[in-house]
C-alpha cells in the first residue's frame, strides 16, 4: 500500500492499458478522463448494482475481445463494489491476472480495497461468490475525499467504527485527530498485516468481521450503505453480547459524528439474510464475533435459533425492529 498524490494516479494511469474505473469518476476528474483515451476501458455503472454474474460476464468478455493476456496489468479504480468487482474479474479471467487497485472512497482505502477478498453478489446474500486475489499494490489518494458525498463519508465512518474497536493505537488516532492520512494507513495496514498472518481467513483475520453478520442482514433489508450496515451491526452486537462498551461505542461515534437513528426493519426479512451470512458454519451455527474490553474479541460459535432468540429478547429490541 502507498500513499500517493494525485499527479502520481495520472502518471500512473496513462502507463496502463487495460482499466475497471466508476463512471462516475469522469465527471469528478476531468484529468483521469483525459487520461484514459486510447485504452481499454470498461465503464462501470452503479458498482454496487452491477457486482452480479451478468455484468461480470460482460467484463470478461469485453477484455477477451482487447486481446488481454496472463502477462497483462489490471487496474481497478473506484470504490469498494468496484474494487470487489474488478478485484474478481482479475482473480477469474485466464485463470488470475495481476491487478493494482487505486481506491476512491473512504470505505475502499480504510478496508474493502484491502486484503485481497474480491466478489459479486447473488439474489441469496451479499459477495457470496468470490475468491482471495491480492492485488500488486493498492495506491491511496487522499484527493479523491474531496468529491465524496455525505452517505459515502458516512459509510466510510460506519467501517471505521469497527476498527476502533479491534485496535488501540487506531481508536486514539481517531479520538485525538481528525480523519487524515494517518488514519486511513493505520487502518489499510492494520488489515493488511492481518490478511499476511491468514489469507485465506481461517484464524486471526476472522476479527475483521467484527459487526458484519447483523450488518449484512441491516444492509439487506433496510437498503443501508454497507459501512452504516456496519455501525448498526456492532451496535446490535455490542447491546446483546458486551453492554460495558456502550458508553465507548457512544464516544466514538460521537467523535465520527455517526448517528444511529432508530429503526424499523423488518425482523422476518433480517432474519432470513442473516442465515446466508457467510460466517454460517452450518445449518444453524454462526460464528460471532464479540467485541471485549482492551481492543481484543472473541470469535465463538453459536446456534444462529439462539442468536435469534437473544436479539428477540433484549431490552432495545424495538430500536431496530420497532412494530415487528
Amino acid at each position: 500500500m502507498q500513499i500517493v498524490s494525485y499527479k502520481q494516479i495520472l502518471e500512473e494511469v496513462s502507463r496502463s492499458k487495460f482499466i475497471i474505473i466508476d463512471n462516475r469518476l469522469l465527471s469528478l476528474y476531468p484529468g483521469l478522463k483525459a487520461s484514459l483515451t486510447q485504452k481499454s476501458v470498461y465503464y462501470v455503472d452503479r458498482p454496487e448494482s452491477s457486482k452480479n454474474l451478468n455484468v461480470y460476464s460482460e467484463i470478461v468478455n469485453f477484455f477477451l475481445d482487447e486481446a488481454i493476456t496472463r502477462n497483462d496489468l489490471l487496474y481497478v479504480i473506484g470504490g469498494g463494489a468496484t474494487s470487489d468487482l474488478g478485484g474478481f474479474v482479475a482473480a477469474t479471467i485466464l485463470r488470475g491476472i495481476d491487478w493494482i487497485v487505486i481506491p476512491t472512497t473512504l470505505l475502499a482505502m480504510i478496508d474493502a480495497s484491502i486484503g485481497g477478498k474480491v466478489g459479486i453478489n447473488c439474489e441469496k446474500g451479499k459477495n457470496l461468490i468470490g475468491n482471495f486475489h491480492l492485488p500488486i499494490d493498492t495506491l491511496i489518494c487522499h484527493h479523491f475525499l474531496s468529491t465524496l458525498d455525505e452517505l459515502d463519508i458516512k459509510s466510510g465512518r460506519g467501517e471505521l467504527l469497527k476498527y476502533c474497536f479491534l485496535s488501540e493505537d487506531i481508536k486514539g488516532l481517531v479520538l485525538n485527530n481528525d480523519l487524515n492520512d494517518k488514519v486511513i494507513a493505520a487502518c489499510g495496514n492494520f488489515k493488511e498485516e492481518i490478511a499476511k498472518k491468514d489469507f485465506f481467513e481461517t484464524g486471526e483475520r476472522k476479527k475483521l468481521n467484527l459487526g458484519h453478520s447483523f450488518g449484512h442482514a441491516f444492509e439487506k433489508s433496510l437498503n443501508l450503505s454497507h459501512g452504516v450496515a456496519v455501525a448498526y451491526g456492532l451496535q446490535l452486537i455490542i447491546e446483546i453480547y458486551t453492554p460495558e462498551l456502550k458508553l465507548e461505542f457512544t464516544e466514538i461515534c460521537k467523535k465520527l459524528d455517526i448517528k444511529l437513528a432508530p429503526q424499523n426493519c423488518d425482523f422476518k426479512v433480517f432474519d432470513t439474510y442473516f442465515r446466508k451470512d457467510k460466517k454460517r458454519r452450518n445449518e444453524d451455527e454462526m460464528e460471532l464475533i464479540i467485541p471485549k474490553l482492551n481492543n481484543d474479541v472473541d470469535i465463538i460459535r453459536k446456534s444462529i435459533s439462539e442468536i435469534i432468540a437473544d436479539v428477540k429478547k433484549n431490552e432495545r429490541y424495538s430500536y431496530y425492529f420497532e412494530g415487528n
